[in-house]
């Protein structure tokens, strides 16, 4: 990154999502990266990917989870 932009600043600021919005709203960050899915329309925003994911437990713990077989999952 230094070779093709010398010139350019770099900080990262770790903040909650709420704090990231009013980061950007008043100036004091050019860019978030994260979930702001609650992100005001006075934001522009762009979706960079799309991930999904399996959360596993006992069906006890998750009695409305759909049932997955192994093979099903594979």
């Amino acid at each position: 990154m230094r070779q093709l932009a010398p010139q350019l600043r770099l900080s990262v600021l770790p903040l909650a999502r709420r704090d990231a919005i009013e980061a950007l709203g008043d100036g004091r960050a050019d860019m978030a990266l994260g979930f702001l899915w609650d992100a005001p329309e006075t934001l522009s925003n762009r979706r960079l990917y799309e991930e999904s994911f399996l959360v596993a437990g006992l069906s006890t713990a998750l009695p409305e989870a759909p049932v997955m077989t192994l093979d099903a999952y594979c």
